[in-house]
């Protein structure tokens, strides 16, 4: 299989399906590739970064909270680890661009109360979100607030 070719379809993965013609959503950061995919049927984002080591899976399946992304799975081909989280919806920023905003209102509250709680639910694990941005914050359909980008996150014990 060549790696080198990022449009090649991923063929040993029993659960995550990526379509034939991927839809890359985003590039992040160190070559990772983000696919609208599925896992085991169900509509999901794909996350695929080169082979590390297993802290990140932990880290994303420590993490379930209403208002953190939900990781659904994990695969490998050797070189290439496969996450399957959620699909969401926008991301703060798109949502605050299409809205207008001249004071406070119930749903300004109930977005930063949902990202105070997530960020304390992953406190109460242990863990550090170390990059919290508009770009990792995703917003549905019903204003629930979604915290993602758990990649750089640290344990609390663990040496930076």
């Amino acid at each position: 299989m060549n790696h080198k070719n990022k449009n090649v379809l991923f063929t040993t993965n029993l659960k995550i399906k990526l379509p034939k013609i991927k839809e890359i959503v985003t590039h992040g950061k160190h070559d990772t590739l983000i696919f609208k995919g599925s896992y085991e049927s169900v509509k999901a984002i794909v996350k695929k970064v080169r082979r590390t080591d297993d802290l990140k899976q932990k880290l994303r399946s420590t993490c379930y909270h209403d208002n953190e992304f939900a990781f659904l799975g994990w695969e490998t081909d050797g070189e290439f680890d496969y996450y399957a989280f959620e699909e969401c919806g926008v991301t703060l920023t798109e949502y605050v661009k299409n809205r207008m905003y001249m004071e406070m209102s119930e749903t300004s509250l109930k977005i930063m109360c949902g990202l105070v709680d997530g960020v304390k639910h992953l406190h109460t694990k242990g863990l550090v979100y170390m990059n919290h941005n508009p770009q990792n914050v995703l917003v549905n359909d019903d204003d629930t607030v979604k915290n993602c980008g758990m990649g750089n996150g640290k344990f609390l014990h663990e040496e930076t």
